[in-house]
């Protein structure tokens, strides 16, 4: 049975850069990422540089999804992105929080404000960027807003010195640059057009995203290569591991162990919790295998990569409490 180590937590992330070998999860954005299972802790619990959320101001309240009907009274910014992005208290990562406004931009942008305001850990750190897209004011208002407002530019618009200096990126749609009918493979002229695209982003000192883009890795690999800065991706555990697996550093994981993948990593568990591996065993030979976790016992198949039984503390109340060292 080939060796397999299992990766349960959060894997720090390298910088974000346009270098070619350099990308990594913090490259990565998740768009429309409330569609997750896990909104907010998927994507940032896979290292994601930048986390994207619709929001609709709805008598009063931010609530998040792409469209009316996807509305609840319970998804709502603040629970869902605000809340749990202020309680990792992480004083040394970057994020970037794209907030696409869906209804009129002004009263929304005004309520946004006025809510960031009760979370001094994400308006006052200057790792934290809230990047207003969608639905924006008159760029000549930009200055207007507070610090820790920044906006998303489009690439096909020019802006003056001062507008610059509230654009965090510029971006636009891969449809933009590429024959509607055939999105993939990318020609050669297509090629050319985005780069260009990149180049104008990046001489103006911007990071560069395209949404709508493929989402597969030979169109992963092919965005990295033309130095778009951001990933955009609705599929958080794939892309991770194709950039983990694409980048060949070590990766350092929490109270400084340094570990390197040995073969493919199978993800179980509660993707909030801080789960570690603790042993693992053979069982025959046919992939069968158990494994020691902090909070139980799974049996797995290393071939089909599917998870056969699992056991927690919790299933028995008396040892709820309970965790495995």
């Amino acid at each position: 049975m080939k060796l397999i180590i299992f990766f349960f937590c959060s894997i720090t992330a390298i910088a974000a850069t346009a270098q070619v070998n350099g990308y990594s999860q913090a490259n990565a954005h998740s768009h429309n990422d409330y569609e997750q299972k896990n909104p907010f802790h998927e994507a940032y619990n896979e290292q994601f540089g930048s986390i994207e959320a619709d929001v609709h101001l709805v008598d009063g309240n931010l609530l998040v999804g792409h469209d009316n009907k996807d509305l609840k009274p319970a998804k709502t910014l603040e629970r869902l992105y605000l809340t749990p992005l202020s309680q990792y208290k992480d004083k040394k990562r970057k994020l970037q929080l794209l907030i696409d406004i869906k209804t009129a931009a002004v009263p929304t942008l005004d309520r946004l404000v006025a809510l960031l305001k009760k979370y001094p850990f994400i308006t006052k750190n200057p790792l934290i960027k809230i990047v207003i897209s969608g639905n924006r004011p008159d760029e000549n208002n930009y200055a207007d807003y507070p610090s820790f407002i920044w906006f998303d530019g489009r690439l096909d618009k020019t802006y003056t010195e001062q507008q610059l200096k509230k654009i965090a990126l510029l971006s636009d749609s891969y449809g933009q640059f590429v024959n509607w009918k055939s999105p993939w493979p990318i020609t050669d002229k297509d090629r050319e057009k985005i780069t260009a695209a990149v180049k104008k982003a990046h001489v103006l000192q911007k990071p560069i995203r395209l949404w709508a883009s493929p989402d597969f890795p030979e169109a992963w690999e092919e965005l990295i290569k033309l130095q778009v800065d951001f990933i955009n991706t609705d599929k958080i555990n794939e892309l991770s591991d194709y950039l983990i697996k694409r980048n060949s550093s070590l990766r350092l994981l929490p109270y400084n162990r340094i570990i390197r993948s040995a073969g493919e990593v199978i993800r179980f568990g509660k993707p909030d919790l801080e789960n570690h591996a603790l042993d693992v065993a053979s069982l025959d030979e046919i992939g069968n295998a158990i494994i020691e976790d902090r909070y139980g016992i799974t049996a797995i198949n290393t071939n089909s990569k599917k998870v056969l039984y699992q056991w927690r503390f919790t299933d028995i109340p008396r040892f709820g409490d309970f965790m495995s060292t």
